[in-house]
């Protein structure tokens, strides 16, 4: 089975590595829209005319099976304009924030103090609130310093906003960027669980995909910047360019 993996940026290769981890024998495609990050800040219109020539051409030009929203934002705002306008793909893209949802509802209790950081678009949403007990966080800018590589200052960011949450047993970090954090976070914070949703995806594709091994490979586009991305991860990462997302 061939799987595409779309996010803005980092987030989406970080879900991507990790299923490959557990799920090996497949074909992988990642697809960053580096160019146009963050989706965070952006309208539901906007990041859907980014993001539907990139999906279109993980399904018609590189033949996935299906394609994972790894973006939390794009998955609230722009999936379902998507879904509307190609709705004979609707059940080959897959959002990241339902599964997430269905995850945190059958795996925390309801006595459990979840606290979800995530962009402005997701936690405006309000799609997370499935617990009696959730806050929420939005956390501008934190993309972009993972995005360039400034750890202590991400780290500074979310440690900041866990001060005022003292009581909270369960974090979902609600932006696929973040998962670059957690195991930094699991060292300050050790009676803190940290949720990535790396764990989501792995359980959605546990369902997905056939037993069967096949050929094992894996591609990496970009919109933009692929000799940075190259250098950065010591990826063979192709800048794609589309003549309707110029």
């Amino acid at each position: 089975m061939k799987l595409g993996f779309f996010d803005s940026g980092l987030g989406g290769l970080l879900m991507m590595e990790s299923c490959k981890k557990k799920y090996p024998n497949h074909q992988y495609v990642y697809l960053g829209d580096t160019k146009n990050l963050p989706y965070g800040p952006r309208s539901s219109e906007d990041i859907e005319s980014f993001m539907s020539p990139y999906i279109c051409y993980l399904l018609e030009d590189q033949n996935c099976d299906y394609v994972f929203i790894a973006c939390n934002t794009a998955s609230v705002r722009a999936l379902p304009l998507f879904k509307r306008k190609y709705s004979h793909y609707t059940n080959k893209v897959i959002g990241i924030v339902k599964p997430s949802c269905d995850f945190l509802k059958s795996t925390l209790r309801s006595a459990d103090e979840l606290l979800v950081l995530g962009t402005q678009g997701t936690v405006a949403s309000n799609l997370y609130r499935v617990l009696p007990k959730i806050q929420q966080v939005a956390m501008p800018g934190l993309v972009e310093l993972i995005e360039e590589n400034k750890k202590k200052e991400a780290l500074v960011l979310v440690q900041d906003a866990l001060t005022y949450y003292p009581n909270i047993t369960h974090v979902l970090l609600g932006c696929t960027h973040y998962s670059w954090l957690k195991q930094d976070l699991k060292k300050y914070y050790p009676n803190i669980y940290f949720i990535s949703q790396d764990i989501v995806l792995c359980n959605v594709l546990q369902n997905l995909l056939k037993k069967e091994s096949i050929q094992k490979t894996s591609h990496y586009f970009v919109s933009s910047s692929s000799q940075e991305y190259i250098q950065k991860y010591n990826k063979n990462f192709i800048q794609i360019i589309l003549k309707n997302n110029d």
